[in-house]
């Protein structure tokens, strides 16, 4: 999975994606099973935009954990999904 890099995401093609990182294999099945595959898009967590690693890793931090969870990604298609977590 990627994150988004100042770029419009209305126009956003995977392309011009970051390399990202893969998916942790310990949890690789839990986000393929909900249809998000390595190569997506992080747009936004809890409605905050992501525009590093570090945006990830703040927001992460600052939750509690059995705090509900929001996440919109670019598929491959090019499409903007969303997704919530509990």
């Amino acid at each position: 999975m990627t994150y988004c890099n100042h770029y419009d995401t209305d126009n956003f093609t995977t392309d011009l994606a970051h390399s990202g990182f893969p998916f942790n294999s310990m949890y690789k099945k839990y986000w393929t099973d909900y249809g998000i595959k390595e190569g997506n898009i992080i747009k936004s967590i809890n409605g905050t935009k992501i525009n590093t690693i570090t945006d990830i890793e703040k927001i992460l931090q600052s939750r509690n954990y059995n705090d509900p969870v929001s996440i919109e990604i670019i598929n491959d298609d090019n499409i903007t999904e969303r997704f919530n977590f509990r």
